[in-house]
């Protein structure tokens, strides 16, 4: 009895150090597009660094910041100042069906951009609330481009570059 025991402890060991064969869940991919943000991030226009120091949103404040739900979309890169609404980028590609509420979600971010600086005036030679006046929109690809800084063409035009 001790030998079968002894036998049954050691299989009952193995068994666990060995796992039962389950496979593991799939761990719930970000949806972020890193290698585009990389770039977006670093883009040089006229010797100066457009996007520098931009917070990068992630799945978790993609929702809280903006609004929009993760599930919502296939694909992002979105970075956006600390601590105001200075500068912007967000180029999303929604799934289907969800056009409308990611537009919706983006409309009231910049409207409360907007709305902060309506009263604001030109520091450091820039008018914000131009900048906000002026953002871009476009729809590319499948992907809907929002842009906020000094040079929304020539960053429009980099952006087309790395969508494919």
């Amino acid at each position: 009895m001790k030998k079968f025991t002894i036998t049954l402890s050691f299989v009952l060991v193995a068994f666990l150090v060995v796992g039962c064969g389950c496979k593991k869940k799939d761990i719930d991919k970000s949806k972020s597009n890193d290698k585009i943000t990389k770039v977006i991030s670093n883009l040089k226009i006229s010797d100066s660094k457009i996007f520098e120091g931009l917070d990068i949103i992630n799945d978790n404040t993609l929702e809280t910041i903006l609004g929009i739900n993760k599930n919502f979309v296939s694909e992002y890169s979105i970075g956006m100042s600390k601590y105001n609404y200075d500068k912007l980028y967000a180029i999303i590609k929604p799934k289907k069906g969800q056009e409308e509420s990611i537009k919706v979600a983006m409309k009231l971010y910049i409207d409360s951009a907007k709305e902060q600086y309506k009263d604001y005036k030109v520091e450091d030679g820039i008018d914000y609330k131009k900048l906000y006046d002026e953002y871009l929109y476009e729809e590319y690809k499948g992907y809907q481009i929002y842009i906020v800084s000094e040079k929304n063409k020539e960053v429009l035009s980099e952006i087309k570059k790395l969508i494919k």
